[in-house]
């Protein structure tokens, strides 16, 4: 601690002499709250995806990848899910990295990426978008052909969600209603059951439906008339729960051009702000976006199209697997936590020329330790040049902890291991490697950490046996029982017992 910091002197004394030796003891204070990461940033998983081994005929036939239709800007209200996507092509299928800002894009919750083979689109679904989510995404798609990249931009507007507090109809119209033009007040009627009269004149309506046919020019008529046909059919598709999924088919509309219709096992599927579907004239693709997969989106999908002259459909299975309710899935690989280490500096020639390999002097020794004390494990490990140490638990890597500290002390070549508060999951084998060029020794030893029974000390503070004549003193009889109203402040030991209390011979 700093209060530790000092002069700190050893006397050693016999009846012949004494001698002694001094040094100073300097702390570097560190914030009381550790900021040193456990895990470097550049650990942390980037949003990717990793395309599958190439077959020897992808890598005889290699296209570098090609961004055929670009990122689109999008400008979307906080709260609401977004989807970016771009087509791009390339043999073998390219992997995809997603910048934001020029840096690598962490994998989180609310972030799902996938290549569509099909449309050859890479998708990345934002759920839940929020102001710190405006900026410039970037995807970059690398074969061994090539690569290939597009940018857009993101803006968030703010949820300012108020009260709108305009009036639906300006005041200076009800003026009237307690007494009409011409008339007196209207008289209050009270009118049992639901009041049907409409505000507003049916009459007023029935011009609503009517719409002037616009004319076209005769060029247009002389295109003969021809019924939809599917032309690549919707293929079926299995996809993660929370995932987007994109449904796409080929279809000429025909002539005039065909009404499409979405089913979802047999009934029309409905509006919402998750789903939509377009269709694009030049391609004849049509495509039904769902953003965030749920398992009750899992169906039968058909789409029709429809006109005069006749109708032609296409049906897949959708089928979302679930996942659970808690996303488990680690955005930092576990190999990535920052070791409990050493590290040695970097040898001089001097070290280089006579190496000597590590060797455990003196092992570490077995501890048992009460729960919430600190321990120290050390041994004594000499090599040339100076090795480093790597501590294990169990076998297992022991990840770095703001309870954990290690050092190397140069001059008693003694590596150490300090655990503060310990608790019973400390308990196992410990195991420090020591490597150097010149080869690596070991040492183990096991920590038996015995949990803290805290309890009730229910032990009497008075022997039972003493209460035995409270009821019936010695040579008297039982006290009468008397009911007195009020407290009681009868005593229940004669004052008389107490009066050489305070003499003490």
């Amino acid at each position: 601690r700093p209060d530790d910091q000092g002069t700190y002197t050893v006397r050693a004394t016999n009846p012949v002499g004494s001698d002694e030796t001094t040094c100073k003891l300097t702390i570097r204070p560190v914030a009381s709250i550790d900021t040193r990461p456990f895990v470097q940033p550049e650990h942390f998983a980037q949003l990717e995806l990793k395309a599958p081994p190439p077959t020897k005929e992808d890598m005889k036939q290699m296209e570098a990848p090609k961004v055929v239709v670009p990122l689109k800007g999008v400008q979307v209200n906080e709260g609401s899910p977004v989807l970016l996507q771009a087509t791009i092509v390339g043999k073998p299928t390219p992997n995809f990295v997603w910048l934001k800002d020029g840096a690598p894009l962490a994998a989180s919750n609310r972030l799902r990426t996938r290549y569509d083979i099909g449309t050859k689109q890479v998708l990345l679904q934002i759920d839940d978008v929020r102001p710190q989510d405006i900026g410039e995404y970037v995807v970059i798609a690398t074969n061994p052909a090539g690569q290939d990249s597009t940018i857009c931009s993101l803006n968030v507007l703010p949820d300012k969600t108020v009260v709108d507090e305009r009036p639906f109809v300006p005041q200076d119209k009800f003026r009237n209603l307690e007494a009409p033009e011409g008339k007196g007040p209207r008289r209050i009627e009270i009118i049992p059951g639901v009041d049907v009269q409409p505000f507003v004149s049916p009459e007023k309506f029935h011009k609503l439906d009517h719409v002037p046919p616009s004319e076209r020019p005769e060029r247009e008529l002389a295109e003969p008339k021809r019924a939809p046909r599917v032309i690549s059919p919707l293929t079926n598709c299995e996809l993660e729960e929370l995932m987007p999924v994109l449904l796409t088919t080929t279809i000429d509309a025909g002539v005039p051009m065909a009404s499409f219709t979405w089913y979802k096992n047999n009934q029309p599927l409905l509006e919402g702000n998750r789903f939509t579907t377009k269709y694009d004239i030049l391609t004849k693709v049509l495509t039904l976006q769902v953003l965030a997969a749920r398992p009750d989106d899992q169906g039968t999908y058909t789409v029709r199209a429809t006109n005069p002259s006749g109708t032609d459909e296409t049906t897949a299975k959708l089928t979302i697997r679930p996942v659970a309710s808690i996303d488990t899935r680690p955005f930092v690989q576990p190999e990535h936590f920052a070791q409990l280490e050493v590290k040695a500096p970097p040898p001089t020639k001097e070290d280089m020329e006579k190496m000597e390999p590590p060797k455990v002097i003196v092992p570490l020794k077995p501890i048992q330790v009460n729960e919430g004390s600190p321990i120290l494990l050390q041994a004594t490990i000499t090599g040339k040049p100076r090795p480093k140490f790597v501590w294990l638990k169990d076998n297992v890597p022991l990840a770095a902890s703001n309870r954990l500290r290690t050092r190397y002390d140069i001059g008693t070549k003694q590596v150490l291991l300090q655990i503060d508060d310990v608790r019973p999951q400390d308990t196992g084998d410990y195991h420090v490697i020591a490597t150097n060029p010149a080869g690596e020794d070991s040492t183990i030893c096991s920590v038996n950490v015995i949990p803290d029974k805290t309890v009730v000390d229910e032990r009497p503070f008075v022997p039972q046996d003493k209460f035995r004549n409270l009821e019936h003193p010695e040579g008297k009889g039982r006290r009468p029982l008397e009911i007195i109203p009020g407290v009681d402040i009868q005593p229940f030991v004669s004052p008389e017992k107490f009066l050489k209390l305070d003499h003490v011979p």
